[in-house]
This record gives C-alpha cells, structure tokens and sequence, in this order.
C-alpha cells in the first residue's frame, strides 16, 4: 500500500492506492513492466495475474503431491 505523491506533470494518480514495485517484478519478469516515457516504470498487471494464476496451480500440484507421500 503506499500514497500517491502529487504530481500531475509526471502523472495523473491520487491518493491511497494498492500495488506492486516495478522494479521487483522486473527482476523475475521483466516481460511485464514497461519504462514510460517520463522514465518511470509500470507493470502490466493483466500479464501479472496470469502469472499469479499459475504460480497457484503449481503450487497446488506441489501440495497435492507432498501429501500423497506422507
């Protein structure tokens, strides 16, 4: 969670909001965030949550076979 510093030269956002660090997400999926124009970096969120969705299913095959070893 953070708040949007004001600044409608750079960008038109305000207020509380919600989100991911860009340049976290490049290091693992650098497919995924853009560098605007004015320089500061964006992520695709409809390409994250696909991978978010996936991540999911593995990890749901991950469980269901580590308790079919127990």
């Amino acid at each position: 969670e953070f708040d949007w510093i004001q600044n409608h030269e750079i960008h038109p956002n305000e207020g509380h909001d919600i989100g991911v660090i860009a340049q976290e997400v490049e290091k693992v999926a650098p497919e995924i965030v853009i560098t605007r124009d004015n320089g500061y970096k964006a992520v695709n969120y409809q390409k994250l949550t696909a991978l978010l969705i996936e991540a999911v299913k593995e990890l749901q095959e991950e469980i269901k076979e580590l308790k079919k070893d127990k």
